[in-house]
């Protein structure tokens, strides 16, 4: 039997409720790497730039960093400092830095989920329809990955609902490689569109697509 590769991702993610999706989806049968969440616990953009600074990146196969663009205007600065950290890590080494960006947060994702959610408020769609006591319940759920992809609901209708969306605030060229039992990612350019601040999106389907799950 020929074993699984065991090639390591980690992902930096804002806070709750992308660890506990992140820790479940890992566990799915076809996704193909070891993946590590790591919980930011919010703190901005400076916190994620200041984390990666200090993480060791070895061993691992590639770095996201999963980030709500709600706070993109306000805190343009801090933004631009952590796009441009991560551009000069992918120009002096051989580990991608990808930088998945939805606006307005990872709700937005979760909520497209659902076939019939189209657009509107998150908070009243989680508690309205998806049946949570508050938002912070639905954020605390430890088998939100589980929810969010049982009865009609699945990450490949958000994930399709995203693709077809507007263009995305960033855009990762890239190309992924498969080497006998070990898979290499060549990123050669991050593309960022301002204008896609003004409308709801998430380029979170290339983590999808990298995963080999899309």
């Amino acid at each position: 039997m020929i074993r699984k590769s065991k090639q390591r991702l980690m992902l930096l993610v804002e806070g709750d409720t992308e660890e506990n999706y992140m820790k479940e989806l890992k566990n799915n049968p076809d996704v193909y790497f070891s993946i590590k969440p790591v919980n930011m616990h919010g703190g901005g953009y400076t916190n994620f730039k200041n984390r990666l600074r200090k993480e060791s990146t070895k061993g691992f196969l590639a770095i996201f960093i999963l980030i709500d663009l709600d706070k993109a205007f306000d805190e343009k600065k801090q933004l631009k400092d952590l796009i441009d950290y991560c551009k000069m890590q992918n120009k002096k080494s051989e580990i991608p830095y990808i930088l998945i960006g939805t606006n307005k947060d990872f709700e937005f994702f979760a909520c497209c989920h659902c076939p019939n959610y189209k657009k509107g408020n998150t908070d009243q769609y989680i508690t309205k329809i998806f049946g949570y006591k508050d938002v912070g319940k639905f954020k605390s759920d430890t088998k939100i990955y589980t929810f969010l992809n049982s009865d009609h609901r699945s990450f490949k209708e958000a994930l399709n609902k995203l693709s077809s969306k507007h263009p995305a605030y960033f855009k990762h060229v890239y190309k992924k490689e498969k080497k006998g039992l070990d898979i290499t990612i060549k990123l050669s350019k991050t593309i960022i569109n301002q204008d896609a601040l003004t409308s709801l999106h998430s380029n979170i389907y290339e983590l999808f697509d990298i995963i080999g799950i899309s």
